[in-house]
């Protein structure tokens, strides 16, 4: 039987909280450039692992490969610099706040340039999630950045 798109979703959710733990951790034994390259190197041999082992080789759609490839280049490996270089910068948690503003940009991109017509229950939903995220991460504290940070 196989997991339901929700358990899913929690799932990813689980694992991306994790790693931002685990970036902060590592960033305070290690530096910015052998975090990011050590999470690349571990992630490309992982998931191309898994790939030779779970993916039947009859599945590969060869004409999607250009689109993966771009795909890994601005979501893997840029996405993965940016998150290491904002962790460093302003800390987890408001890193994490901010990243959590991936539905909010994803639904946008989609209606964009897909065509994708979102409709009034989903962007609701997307709305009260990134809200949600947004007053859980304030917290009552001061949470914020001075606009300098976002210089390399």
């Amino acid at each position: 039987m196989s997991p339901t798109p929700p358990l899913l979703a929690l799932a990813s959710a689980v694992c991306s909280a994790m790693a931002t733990m685990l970036i902060q951790r590592g960033l305070r034994r290690g530096n910015f450039y052998a975090g990011f390259w050590i999470n690349i190197a571990v992630g490309v041999m992982g998931l191309w692992s898994l790939v030779l082992l779970l993916v039947p080789s009859a599945e590969y759609q060869w004409r999607a490969v250009p689109y993966f490839v771009f795909s890994g280049v601005v979501g893997t490996a840029a996405g993965r610099l940016f998150r290491v270089a904002a962790i460093e910068k302003v800390g987890a948690p408001v890193a994490a706040a901010i990243n959590n503003l991936n539905p909010f940009i994803s639904t946008g991109l989609a209606m964009l340039f897909l065509g994708e017509r979102v409709t009034l229950p989903i962007l609701v939903g997307t709305l009260v999630i990134v809200l949600g995220t947004t007053l859980l991460s304030l917290s009552g504290k001061y949470v914020g950045f001075p606009v300098r940070y976002l210089r390399p």
